[in-house]
C-alpha cells in the first residue's frame, strides 16, 4: 500500500487529538488505498468510517508511528506487514532506500476497548460548534453546555462562556467533553452530530466516526460564571487584543499585566517596561491580570470582530476577590483582577 506521507500524518494527528488519556496504541487495517484506524479510551472511541471491527487488525504505537513518518524523507511511503506481523514503513525513492519498523504489540497489550453507545436519540446541528475554536485552551474541568451557552474553565484562571446558537433545549444535562469539542469545532467538516440513549456525543467528521461519553458535572460553576454583571466600561477591542498579545510576548506566564483607563496597558518585563495606549480612556477602574490569563482573553475575544470589549464587574462570594468579565460579541471571559 503506497500512501502520501502528509495525508497519513494528518489522519494520525486527528487520532492523537481524540483523547489525551486514550490508549497509546491504535488498531490499523491495511487496504487497497488508505489504511483504516481505531483508537479508544475509557470514555469512547474514534475510528475510520471503513474500519471493520471483525477483520484482522495490527496494533501499533501511535506516537512511534507519527515520529517514524516524520523522519522518512520521501513524500510517499509504502505500508506493509513483515513475516512477524510488524508494521513496516518503506520509502518509495528508487535510488536511496529507507525503511523502519513501527512498534507493534499483541491485541491484548493495546488496551483498546469497545463501547456500548446506545441508540441515536437527540440530533444536533452539525454546525453547532463551527464558530468557536476551543483548541487554544487547556481546561481544568470538563466543558458545560446549557441551551447553547458553552463554559470552558481554563488552567489560566480564566473561564470562557461562549453564547452559541441556541440548540439542544430539550437535551438531558449531558455535556460534551474537551476531546470531542476539539474535533468538531472551528469549521471542521462535520457531516452529522447526535447524542445517544447512553449519553454519548457522536459525530461523523471527514473520514472518521467518533463517540465520547458525556458528563453531567459543573452546573453550579456554570451558574456562577453566567450570572449577571454590572457594566463598568468599554474598551477598543482590536487595540486591546493587539496590546495583550504584545504583553504576553514580553512576559513569563506568571508575569503581570496592568490596564489603566488613563495610561493604557503596561507590563514590567525582565529587560524593562512596556506601555501601550488604549485610546481616550474612560472611567472604569484600573485592573490587572496574569500574562497567561491575558493570552486566554486574547485567544477567545479575537475569534469575533465587534468594535468594543465591554468590561463588567461580576458578583462573587470569595472574600477580597475582584472578578471581572470582558465581553466581545458572543464571547465572554471571566477572570480575577490582581
Amino acid at each position: 500500500m503506497i500512501v502520501p506521507k502528509n495525508d497519513l500524518l494528518k489522519t494520525l494527528k486527528t487520532l492523537a487529538l481524540f483523547d489525551p488519556k486514550g490508549s497509546p496504541y491504535i488498531g490499523v487495517q491495511l487496504g487497497s488505498a488508505m489504511p483504516s484506524f481505531y483508537r479508544s479510551s475509557s470514555l469512547g472511541y474514534i475510528q475510520s468510517n471503513d474500519f471493520d471491527g471483525n477483520a484482522g487488525t495490527t496494533h501499533v504505537s501511535l506516537a512511534h508511528f507519527i515520529n517514524s513518518l516524520k523522519n522518512m524523507p520521501e513524500d510517499a511511503i509504502q505500508l506493509s506487514l513483515d513475516g512477524m506481523g510488524v508494521l513496516c514503513i518503506t520509502g518509495t525513492d528508487d535510488t536511496f532506500k529507507s525503511d523502519t519498523h513501527v512498534h507493534t504489540v499483541a491485541p491484548g497489550q493495546a488496551g483498546l476497548k469497545k463501547h456500548d453507545i446506545g441508540e441515536p436519540v437527540f440530533p444536533v446541528d452539525k454546525n453547532a460548534f463551527a464558530k468557536i475554536n476551543v483548541k487554544p485552551f487547556k481546561m481544568v474541568t470538563p466543558p458545560v453546555l446549557v441551551k447553547g451557552r458553552l463554559m470552558l474553565a481554563t488552567d489560566a484562571g480564566a473561564t470562557i462562556v461562549w453564547n452559541g446558537p441556541e440548540f439542544a433545549h430539550n437535551f438531558p444535562e449531558v455535556y460534551p467533553r474537551e476531546g470531542f469539542l476539539y474535533l468538531v469545532c472551528d469549521g471542521a467538516e462535520v457531516k452529522n452530530m447526535l447524542v445517544t440513549t447512553h449519553g454519548y456525543w457522536g459525530a461523523e467528521i471527514e473520514d472518521f466516526t467518533v463517540y465520547t461519553k458525556g458528563h453531567d458535572r459543573g452546573r453550579q460553576i456554570f451558574n456562577t460564571y453566567t450570572s449577571s454583571g454590572q457594566e463598568i466600561g468599554r474598551l477598543p477591542a482590536k487595540r486591546l487584543m493587539d496590546t495583550l498579545d504584545s504583553a504576553v510576548g514580553l512576559l513569563e506566564p506568571a508575569g503581570k499585566v496592568e490596564i489603566d483607563p488613563k495610561t493604557g496597558l503596561s507590563v514590567k518585563g525582565k529587560f524593562g517596561n512596556s506601555q501601550h495606549s488604549l485610546g481616550e480612556g474612560g472611567n472604569w477602574p484600573k485592573f490587572g491580570m496574569l500574562a497567561k490569563t491575558a493570552k486566554v482573553i486574547s485567544d477567545a475575544l479575537s475569534q469575533t470582530f465587534e468594535d468594543d470589549a465591554v468590561l463588567f464587574s461580576v458578583p462573587t462570594t470569595m472574600a477580597g476577590a475582584i472578578i471581572l468579565r470582558l465581553k466581545r460579541g458572543p464571547f465572554e471571559v471571566n477572570f480575577r483582577s490582581y
